[in-house]
């Protein structure tokens, strides 16, 4: 080292390298310092030395912790080629092990104004930023836009076959039969509320609308689970009907009459073969819920069913704590003859209007009578959704594939309340929690708004989960569940859960209409007529004439001049959020007086989208959906940014999804 610092200070040039490495060896030849040593040598002279040192030095020299460095640096000036000996395979230490060093100071690094080390603290705070992006990403933001990964959840396949409903292959004279029996009966059942109707109209009595809300909802329990079905999904548009209304309807996602424990028994035993005390140890008489098409029971499996069943918690362990769901009798009646009356009730009195084929929409309400639907849906949904169900955010039940049949299904039991449930006694936008309230003293003065703007929260946050899930049906997966009312929704507010349930009823685009179909919505967003007038009449079925078109067109511009603003903003010509429910009942209106009658799967998608809407508007009526729904479209549509979609750039989104 003297040697050295000699050479370096009078400027002079050793000219016989050979013996200066040899003296260095002579030194230590396990000492990292000869290493150090025979590289400021190389740095400093330009004389390769580590060549005269050899590579029997190099390896020698790693005993202490200093050697990591040094090793570093002499492979390093091998490798850039100022010396010939090859780098050995002792010198290629772990990175991670010299940062360590150079953490504890065990090893000597260069002065606060070396360049070298500037660039790699540089360096390392980049790579640590950019790790630390990523997994915020992915534990964070990811979630809501990652795919789902397909291999964790199992998949319970779809009935073979077309479905048909069991009553098709009946003889003429017997269908005339039971369809003249059942209109007798429901002439007799909604005789009293059309009177009462008419009263109410005359009298504007608060008592007489009172009693005729009750006959209205007793009726529609009565008349069996396709108008309870259709009197849930007129509770779910507020924008259409009065708020005591929308009330009274909506005790229908829960208090549908139950049937008796005697018909339970009966199904177990007729889907499994055995009694239902040999499967479950316990099991509640009492219904926990009753539906239009089932009812639920609580119930226990007994060991042995349990390992039989096949459903396992997250710790592994089997499920024993089930919910049973027992179909109620006289549905297959009910789904078959009521289609046709309520088609007919609708286009008589324009309450609500389904422009599309009749066949192919009760095909689709009647494959709920079969629970394997069901469990193949609600395993898919699990499937598509596994990245949300791993957080715990989301929660579709898991289904038994040995306990399964056509009138009965077992599922593991899920924690919460329904929303409906929830808030029913909340009312719209908290009147009845202020007013309850606000008796109670001027101590508690402030108790009203810190309440209700817990529960306004609340429900904000969960018409964004219910509104993300629902987009990612749409978009992602093409897999969406048709009737997401409030009482299909759990809502576990310690776990702040949201559990699906019911996914009998489905609806999903074929392949050769999916790209229009996001044109479609898109059209809808930024209200261009003459685009969703070319897309309506590509799903139409009906066919209409040119000179008809003119006419539908010109409906079409009301309407969506009526609900959306022309400036490309995304809002409503008042500035507020567009009402998208509004704007497809008054699209249905048109189509149905331009007699147009679209084909099924985009009839479904549309009416999907109504009840949706309308569970989301109810939970928070100022949900922006259209503004909310741009982001879903440009990550999963494909089409290049917000700016793009308002700017109605639709040869762009087209060529996108083709």
């Amino acid at each position: 080292t003297c040697l050295l610092s000699q050479h370096t200070n009078t400027g002079l040039r050793c000219t016989q390298p050979g013996m200066l490495s040899k003296m260095i060896l002579c030194r230590g030849a396990t000492s990292s310092k000869a290493v150090l040593a025979a590289v400021r040598c190389e740095q400093v002279t330009g004389i390769p030395m580590l060549p005269h040192l050899g590579a029997r030095g190099i390896s020698n020299a790693r005993q202490t912790p200093r050697a990591a460095l040094l090793q570093v640096r002499a492979s390093r000036v091998i490798s850039r080629g100022k010396a010939t000996v090859a780098t050995p395979s002792s010198l290629r230490l772990p990175l991670v092990n010299m940062s360590r060093r150079f953490a504890r100071d065990e090893i000597p690094r260069g002065g606060a104004k070396s360049p070298r080390m500037l660039l790699r603290v540089l360096g390392g705070v980049g790579l640590v930023s950019v790790v630390a992006g990523g997994l915020y990403y992915t534990l964070v933001e990811g979630p809501r836009f990652l795919a789902p990964d397909a291999e964790l959840v199992p998949l319970i396949p779809a009935p073979e076959g077309v479905y048909q409903h069991p009553y098709e292959d009946c003889s003429p004279w017997w269908k005339a039969y039971s369809k003249a029996k059942r209109i007798c009966y429901l002439a007799w059942v909604f005789f009293p509320v059309g009177l009462i109707t008419l009263l109410v109209k005359v009298t504007d009595s608060e008592s007489w609308r009172e009693y005729w809300l009750e006959m209205l909802v007793h009726c529609l329990e009565s008349a069996g689970c396709s108008f309870q079905k259709f009197g849930q999904w007129l509770s779910m548009r507020p924008d259409m009907f009065p708020p005591d209304v929308i009330a009274a309807l909506s005790r229908l996602h829960n208090d549908v009459p139950a049937h008796s424990f005697y018909h339970t028994q009966r199904m177990v035993k007729e889907s499994f073969g055995c009694d239902l005390e040999e499967i479950f140890s316990e099991f509640e008489p009492e219904p926990v819920a009753s539906g239009t098409v089932a009812q639920v029971h609580r119930a226990k499996l007994r060991p042995e069913y349990a390992e039989k069943a096949n459903l396992k918690a997250r710790n592994g362990e089997w499920v024993e704590h089930v919910a049973v769901k027992v179909r109620h009798p006289h549905v297959l009646d009910e789904t078959w003859l009521d289609v046709d009356l309520i088609f007919a009730f609708m286009n008589a009195s324009r309450i609500m209007v389904v422009p599309f084929d009749q066949q192919e929409f009760m095909t689709m309400l009647t494959k709920q009578v079969d629970f394997h639907w069901e469990a193949h849906y609600l395993s898919r949904f699990a499937r598509n959704f596994s990245t949300e169900v791993a957080s715990g955010k989301l929660c579709f039940p898991s289904v038994s594939e040995a306990l399964l049949s056509q009138t009965v299904l077992v599922e593991s039991w899920a924690d919460g309340r329904t929303v409906s449930e929830i808030f029913s006694k909340v009312g719209f936008n908290f009147e009845e929690v202020k007013e309850s309230a606000e008796g109670l003293g001027n101590k508690i003065k402030q108790l009203p708004k810190i309440f209700s703007d817990d529960l306004k929260q609340k429900k904000k946050e969960l018409a964004m989960t219910v509104f993300d899930m629902n987009l990612k049906m749409f978009l992602r997966d093409n897999l969406v569940h048709g009737d997401l009312h409030g009482g299909n929704v759990l809502y576990d507010e310690k776990g702040n859960t949201c559990t699906v349930l019911d996914a009998g009823l489905t609806t999903s685009l074929e392949n050769d209409v999916k790209a229009s179909f996001g044109v479609f919505l898109r059209a809808l967003c930024t209200g261009d007529a003459d685009v969703l007038l070319d897309k309506l009449l590509e799903f139409d079925q009906n066919g209409v004439a040119g000179d008809e078109q003119d006419a539908l067109k010109a409906d079409l511009q009301k309407c969506v001049d009526h609900w959306v603003s022309p400036n490309g903003t995304g809002r409503a010509p008042d500035g507020s959020a567009i009402s998208l429910g509004d704007l497809l009942g008054e699209m249905l209106f048109s189509l149905q007086r331009n007699k147009v009658r679209l084909r099924g799967d985009v009839a479904g998608a549309i009416l999907t989208m109504s009840i949706s809407e309308g569970l989301i508007r109810s939970l928070d009526p100022d949900f922006d959906i259209v503004r909310n729904a741009l982001p879903y479209f440009v990550r999963y549509n494909g089409w290049g940014s917000v700016t793009a979609v308002l700017n109605k750039d639709n040869k762009t989104a087209e060529a996108s999804h083709a």
